[in-house]
């Protein structure tokens, strides 16, 4: 049975509207026992895709594409797929490279760095065969440099044979070198009805417009077409299993931990945040209980003093001393510094040692507030304090936990820009040249909702009335199937990373970690709290 062993998914960004669900029933549907996901550049799906499978009882495979810089000067894609651990954290440190260095770039110079517990696959579609000029002299480089990667992929090392491409320069190459190849089966968009969304795409990553575009491929790259069992290849096919059984790698969750709190004193984070709780809550009773006697001042804080220390006892029991401490660190540097913070927002201001460690300035115990909404001992989750900085000051804040975790250690997040009804009508009026004023015409009908914006379907089938000709226009059915297609990355305003390893160097890469947080970012500032960045270690603060 031929194993898929190149797809794209909506994470490789402006290029497929494949999601992962679509590969992972596709797989289940076609009984295959493995199935490879090699996005362009990120990793971002790696976690979803193996978690998944995991449950349908299919090997995940994990691959990455990249452009690589031939000794040719030809830029190209190859794809690595890795098969353990190890060559798992060499994509995601070149993932990273690639997503944070400008100036980087893959070729026969570095390659080697990245290539240990990784299987190279040269070839196919975008590949380092294609539109190459292959006369006497540049096939002499051609072998040389594949010689050098032979070398050093040893028999992890095959060509992509790609149906619908010419193979005559694959083939003559694979013959000299002695290199097998496997039958291809890439995709990059579910149904062939999609290929005129897959076009706009292409023209809203590389800023043109439908009639000059560069966008030349056939119709060949569908999930469901592209997977064929060519019985004249039966060897290229056996070499697409022979490739799946050298993987030996599953991304599995792992439990969540935490960062240790970095301090200048000797004393463990359980002893030291019962001794900031104590003298913080004396600090605050000393503000709020005036003019008693010490009688009347003791009988009056014995409700704090014992509350104080039964949430003592549940944070303690749970192992969250440190992340109270690390998130009082640095609102007490704020307010040292005289950077507006909010008084406490949600859950969180139900914690009277987060009150005695300023984290909160509102008084729990005179607004009847429950610290079991908070963190409750019975149901076991993440505390979660939401935290309002300045946010013309909130660089200032990043700057600083930066600096006392380590720039390798403290990393913000990627977020993705997804595809919506009217952005997505106006992205294809303006790639096909639509006017301007016929394409508000259109995206005025369509209700706006921007907390719960409404899907394309929603709208053919609950507002068809109000979409008129527009519910049966072609545009509606590109925009379809645009839809979830991710647009564009950037950096999360106010969510922060901080991990007791270096995220560099960590088995996940900085472009993989992707977490929402449930408030508004314009305002706030998110600081994700980790021990081990691992790819299934996700937490909320």
């Amino acid at each position: 049975m031929l194993i898929p062993l190149r797809n794209y998914s909506n994470y490789s960004i402006c290029e497929s509207n494949v999601k992962i669900e679509d590969l992972v029933n596709f797989a289940d549907k076609e009984k295959l026992p493995a199935m490879a996901l090699t996005d362009y550049k990120l990793l971002s799906g790696a976690l979803e895709f193996s978690t998944k499978c995991k449950k349908k009882g299919i090997q995940p495979i994990i691959g990455l594409d990249v452009d690589f810089i031939s000794k040719l000067k030809h830029k190209s894609r190859l794809t690595f797929l890795c098969k353990n651990e190890i060559g798992f954290k060499n994509l995601n440190i070149l993932s990273t490279k690639i997503n944070t260095e400008n100036e980087f770039n893959l070729s026969l110079d570095n390659i080697n760095k990245f290539s240990r517990g990784n299987i190279l696959i040269l070839g196919g579609l975008f590949s380092y065969f294609q539109n190459l000029n292959i006369n006497k002299n540049n096939l002499k480089i051609i072998l040389d440099e594949i010689t050098i990667l032979q070398n050093l992929f040893k028999n992890d090392i095959f060509f992509e044979f790609d149906e619908n491409l010419d193979n005559k320069p694959l083939n003559e190459i694979s013959k000299k070198s002695k290199i097998s190849s496997f039958l291809s089966s890439f995709s990059f968009y579910k149904q062939d009805k999609d290929y005129d969304a897959i076009k706009i795409l292409h023209c809203l990553k590389n800023g043109e417009y439908l009639q000059n575009t560069s966008f030349n491929l056939k119709n060949n790259y569908s999930l469901i077409k592209n997977y064929r069992e060519n019985n004249n290849l039966i060897s290229l096919i056996q070499n697409s299993n022979l490739i799946a059984n050298k993987i030996n790698f599953l991304i599995e969750e792992k439990p969540i931990t935490l960062p240790n709190f970095k301090s200048d004193f000797d004393s463990d984070e359980d002893k030291e945040i019962i001794k900031q709780s104590r003298s913080g809550l004396d600090l605050r009773l000393k503000k709020i209980i005036l003019n008693k006697t010490i009688e009347e001042f003791n009988s009056q804080s014995k409700i704090y003093r014992d509350r104080l220390e039964y949430e003592l006892n549940v944070i303690v029991s749970m192992k969250f001393s440190g992340y109270f401490l690390i998130v009082s660190d640095f609102i007490r540097w704020a307010k040292s510094n005289s950077i507006p913070v909010g008084p406490g927002r949600g859950s969180g201001a139900g914690s009277i040692v987060a009150w005695s460690l300023l984290i909160t300035d509102v008084d729990p115990i005179q607004y009847g507030l429950l610290f079991e909404r908070f963190l409750n001992p019975d149901r076991v989750s993440m505390p979660d304090f939401d935290i309002d900085f300045c946010k013309t000051r909130r660089d200032e804040v990043i700057e600083y936990v930066q600096k006392k975790y380590g720039y390798q250690n403290v990393a913000q997040i990627i977020t993705f820009g997804s595809m919506i009804s009217r952005g997505i009508l106006k992205d294809i009026g303006r790639v096909e040249g639509v006017p301007y004023s016929e394409v508000e015409r259109m995206v005025n009908k369509i209700p706006y909702n921007p907390v719960h914006p409404l899907s394309i379907s929603e709208l053919k089938t609950n507002h068809k009335d109000q979409l008129g000709d527009l519910a049966d226009s072609p545009m509606m059915d590109k925009a379809e199937s645009m839809e979830g297609a991710l647009r564009n990355i950037s950096t999360h305003a106010a969510g922060i990373i901080i991990s007791s390893d270096k995220t560099v160097f960590s088995s996940t890469s900085l472009t993989f970690l992707l977490i929402f947080v449930p408030f508004n970012i314009d305002d706030s500032l998110c600081f994700i709290l980790l021990s081990k960045i691992s790819s299934s270690t996700f937490l909320s603060s």
